[in-house]
């Protein structure tokens, strides 16, 4: 709870994010669409592995086919240094 608060919503409660048994819901009200927040990754194919190789991917620098270094551009003709 004390979580979602700081990082989500301060007014979440605990019937937002918990069944009647007491069981945590991954998809709850703060978590299912952006709209409401977003806490963690809920899609089962999004792993922190693939998280970690998404970051590792956005480090490679590219420089386009005139020799430019390239910083948050996309062009069509890149080559990877």
């Amino acid at each position: 709870m004390q979580l979602y608060q700081e990082h989500v919503n301060p007014s979440a409660k605990h019937e937002d994010l918990f069944d009647a048994q007491g069981n945590y819901r991954p998809v709850n009200k703060y978590n299912r669409d952006s709209v409401n927040g977003a806490m963690h990754l809920i899609q089962r194919n999004n792993t922190l592995q693939a998280e970690i190789e998404l970051g590792a991917a956005a480090t490679i620098l590219r420089q386009a086919a005139d020799g430019r270094l390239l910083s948050g551009e996309q062009v069509t003709k890149v080559r990877n240094i």
